[in-house]
């Protein structure tokens, strides 16, 4: 059995472009860890929306075949995104007002309430501007803070696992990860987040 983890991007490409069943299954989980991460309310639809558009589409427009897991990474945050974004410009129909029979006005029954979208969509800004800081890193450090990540979204199963995908032992991932968050907090970008927090 292949581990995809373990894969070059280049590679992943390559085996989704020509069909590869196991690499398309890989690939939908991945995109479905960060619908969940999201928090969105359907994230197996948001999930099959894009691994569908990239089936048809988006697959024929990747540039940058070695940085194929960010672009399918983008590109769900950018439908995530423009998915809060239609939501929130819906309008209630007129069917959905309900006579109160305490007092003469009518409210509307609303299922989902606006500011678990709006959290939700900063959250999602809120990583667009750290993997845009993180792209800034060193290579290696790059490579470090984006695998360790995943790692912590559950990407990868133990530190062993995460060990062969970066190529070092398992005792120098920690000191690793943490040289490189120092490296990553001192950035603008990032500074002013912290403001925010």
């Amino acid at each position: 059995m292949i581990d995809f983890k373990s894969i070059t991007d280049e590679d992943l490409y390559g085996m989704c472009a020509s069909g590869d069943e196991g690499a398309w299954r890989y690939l939908y989980n991945y995109i479905l860890k960060i619908c969940e991460w999201s928090r969105i309310d359907d994230p197996e639809d948001m999930a099959s929306t894009v691994t569908l558009e990239l089936i048809e589409r988006a697959l024929k427009k990747v540039r940058h075949k070695d940085k194929f897991r960010s672009f399918v990474k983008v590109m769900t945050k950018n439908r995530i995104i423009d998915s809060f974004k239609s939501s929130s410009k819906k309008e209630i129909p007129m069917s959905s007002f309900i006579k109160d029979d305490d007092e003469d006005g009518v409210t509307p029954e609303i299922g989902r309430q606006e500011p678990d979208q709006i959290e939700s969509l900063f959250r999602t800004e809120i990583a667009a501007i750290v993997d845009a800081a993180i792209e800034k890193l060193p290579i290696r450090c790059r490579n470090i803070i984006r695998e360790y990540l995943n790692f912590k979204k559950g990407l990868y199963d133990n530190y062993e696992e995460l060990s062969r995908v970066l190529e070092m032992p398992v005792p120098t991932i920690s000191s690793s990860v943490s040289r490189c968050m120092k490296i990553l907090v001192n950035y603008k970008e990032i500074k002013t987040l912290k403001t925010f927090a």
